[in-house]
């Protein structure tokens, strides 16, 4: 027989089992939602920044490494190939300028106008690759190597006369052989005496009037000491108006034309 007594004592002892067990569900439920929103937190912040990371390799790290390496090839082909070319090219132009200047017959089309236009391309030429007394002076050290020099001076006339310069050095693994040349001090410089010439070799090129757009091209071995012509290499033809540096002097000349009041206005 359960006594009133007892009755309460057991309905006191399940409301605290039953508060109990209520609150420790609670406290459950409550910290597996902490849990998982810390844990959902965590996943959201690392995915941002991991994303933030991805940005700053692939948009920032990358580009500016991409960006730093154009700039540079930019600077070396300016420095070494672009200055070289127009520091000679405006140099030979205004040498021919002040010539016609000076003398209005002068067109540097004949064959002695065109010789003068080969040796001041050779002194042009001479000049950017140190080319002294038959040598050409080293490059300095600690450098990369290359020369702030252009390779080809050459004047081409909308007519095909052609003349102008090319040096260039002979190749190491097809060198030339200096006891083939007779005189051949004059044309290798300091590696004669070496057997086969890995110096500098410049050729003259000249061309008279052309037809329908083709020329006869003739180079000759220079002295590099004196800047004579003295032995015939070959010729070849060239077909000098679908060359690419003649279109588009060509082009540029015939827009100036079309120009209001003409070339000269320009």
């Amino acid at each position: 027989q359960i006594t009133f007594r007892r009755m309460v004592i057991l309905s006191i002892v399940f409301c605290v089992v039953a508060a109990s067990s209520a609150l420790v569900a609670s406290m459950f439920y409550f910290a597996e939602q902490i849990q998982l929103t810390s844990t959902r937190g965590c996943d959201a912040l690392s995915l941002k920044q991991s994303d933030m990371i991805t940005e700053l390799i692939d948009g920032g790290v990358t580009e500016q490494s991409f960006s730093d390496v154009l700039s540079s090839i930019e600077s070396m082909v300016t420095e070494y190939v672009k200055s070289p070319a127009d520091s000679a090219l405006d140099s030979l132009l205004g040498s021919m300028e002040t010539k016609h200047y000076l003398d209005e017959t002068w067109i540097g089309k004949t064959e002695e106008e065109r010789a003068w236009v080969t040796d001041r391309a050779f002194i042009e030429l001479a000049e950017q690759w140190n080319i002294a007394e038959g040598w050409i002076a080293p490059v300095a050290e600690g450098g990369l190597g290359l020369r702030r020099a252009a390779d080809v001076l050459t004047v081409i006339f909308s007519t095909g006369e052609m003349a102008g310069v090319q040096i260039s050095r002979s190749d190491p693994l097809n060198p030339l052989d200096c006891s083939s040349l007779g005189t051949a001090p004059v044309y290798c410089g300091s590696c004669y005496g070496k057997g086969m010439c890995e110096s500098v070799i410049a050729a003259k090129i000249d061309a008279e009037t052309g037809t329908d757009g083709t020329t006869e091209r003739n180079f000759y071995l220079m002295n590099i000491t004196t800047g004579e012509a003295d032995a015939y290499g070959y010729r070849s033809d060239f077909d000098y108006e679908t060359s690419k540096s003649y279109a588009v002097q060509a082009e540029i000349a015939a827009n100036a034309e079309r120009s209001p009041g003409g070339a000269t206005a320009m």
